[in-house]
C-alpha cells in the first residue's frame, strides 16, 4: 500500500534505518520481506517521487541565488573489488533541497547539470565549479564559515593573530544575526549590511594585507591567504541581500545523509545512489516545511500511484509546499 511505502521511506531516510535492519524488524513482527523486495519498493518510491524532485530542481535553477556543497557516498559497482567513491551534491534554496548523485567529481558533469542557471552560486572555492562560474550570468559567492573555522584551528599556532582575525568575522556574523532577529530582508537588509558590515570588511582587508613573517605551512598563513585570494567572493553578500553570509544550510542538509551513510555503509549500486538522492531530497524538503514526512509521502504516493487517474494532479501540485497549502487551507476551513 501507499501507506506502507511511505513508512518504508520514512524508516530509511528519516529514522536512518538500513534496509537489512528494517527486514529484521519486520521479520520479528511476523512479516517476511527479503531485503531484495525492500530494494524494489524503494525503487518504486523513487520512481514515484522523481517528477516532484524534477519540479524542485527547476525551481532551484530559477532562483537568484543557489547554495551548493558536496560530500562522498561509497557505492558498490559490479566487477570492482572495492566500493567506488561517488559524490552527492546538494542544492539549496530557502526550503527546497535537491541532491544529485554522480560517480565522478568531473567538472563537466556539474557544468552540464547547472546548464541554464543564471545567478549567484554560493559554494566553496572548489575547482570542479570553475567551469560553471566562468559562464556569463553566473557569479560565485564563497562561504565565510570555512575560513572562520580555519582561523579557529589556527589559534593553536598563532593565538593572537588568529583571534584578532576571527573578531572581524565574528562582528560581521553578529550584525547578520541581529538583522535576522529583526526580520530584515531585501532593501532593509542590504542597507544594514552596507552601513555596518561594509566598514568592518574594509578594515579587515587592510589588516589582512599587513606583511607578516609566516612559514608556508603555518595554518594561520594558509587561512589568511585563502581569505585574501577569495576576498571579493567572501564579501559579495554585503552588496546583495539574496546572498547569505555562509553556506551552512547546505552543510546542515548533509547531516542526515552522513548518519545514513554511516549506518548503511554504502549504496548497493549506481542506481541505488540515484534513488538515495531523490528520496533524501524529497524527505529533506518536507522536513524544511515542518511536515510529518510519513503523512506527506502517503498523500503523495496515493496521488502519484494507486489513485493517479482519479486525482489527475501534476507533479507541481504534489510537492511538500503544495501539501503544506492543503493542510493550511484545511485548518482555515476548520477554524471558520
Amino acid at each position: 500500500t501507499c501507506g506502507f511505502l511511505a513508512w518504508l521511506v520514512t524508516m530509511k531516510f528519516v529514522l536512518l534505518v538500513p534496509l537489512n535492519r528494517i527486514a529484521k524488524l519486520l521479520r520479528r513482527q511476523g512479516i517476511v520481506l527479503p531485503k531484495g523486495t525492500l530494494v524494489r519498493l524503494i525503487d518504486l518510491a523513487a520512481g514515484l517521487a522523481a517528477p516532484i524532485d524534477g519540479v524542485h530542481w527547476k525551481e532551484l535553477k530559477a532562483r537568484r541565488c543557489l547554495l551548493t556543497d558536496a560530500t562522498g557516498l561509497k557505492v558498490v559497482i559490479e566487477g570492482l573489488p572495492e566500493t567506488w567513491d561517488a559524490i552527492l551534491d546538494t542544492f539549496n534554496g530557502d526550503k527546497t533541497v535537491v541532491y544529485q548523485f554522480a560517480l565522478t567529481k568531473h567538472g563537466d558533469e556539474i557544468a552540464a547539470l547547472l546548464r541554464g542557471f543564471e545567478g549567484v552560486l554560493m559554494c566553496d572555492a572548489e575547482s570542479r565549479l570553475n567551469e560553471v562560474c566562468r559562464r556569463e550570468g553566473v557569479v560565485r559567492a564563497n562561504c565565510n564559515a570555512h575560513p572562520r573555522r580555519a582561523l579557529r584551528d589556527a589559534e593553536a599556532s598563532q593565538p593572537i593573530l588568529a583571534k584578532e582575525a576571527g573578531r572581524f568575522i565574528s562582528r560581521m556574523y553578529a550584525i547578520e544575526r541581529k538583522a535576522a532577529a529583526e526580520g530584515l530582508v531585501g532593501g532593509e537588509l542590504l542597507v544594514r549590511r552596507q552601513l555596518e558590515i561594509g566598514p568592518i570588511a574594509a578594515a579587515f582587508r587592510v589588516w589582512l594585507e599587513v606583511p607578516r613573517e609566516l612559514l608556508p605551512t603555518d595554518p594561520f598563513g594558509k587561512a589568511l591567504r585563502y581569505y585574501l585570494r577569495h576576498f571579493e567572493d567572501l564579501t559579495r553578500f554585503i552588496d546583495d541581500a539574496n546572498i547569505p553570509i555562509d553556506n551552512n544550510p547546505s552543510e546542515r542538509a548533509f547531516q542526515d545523509h552522513a548518519r545514513l551513510r554511516l549506518n548503511s555503509l554504502f549504496a548497493g549500486s549506481a542506481e541505488g545512489g540515484r534513488r538515495w538522492a531523490i528520496l533524501l531530497g524529497i524527505v529533506t524538503t518536507a522536513q524544511r516545511h515542518d511536515l510529518d514526512v510519513q503523512s506527506y509521502l502517503t498523500w503523495m504516493f496515493e496521488r502519484r500511484g494507486t489513485r493517479k487517474r482519479a486525482y489527475g494532479l501534476t507533479a507541481a501540485e504534489l510537492t511538500p509546499a503544495a501539501y503544506k497549502k492543503v493542510l493550511d487551507e484545511g485548518r482555515r476551513q476548520a477554524a471558520a
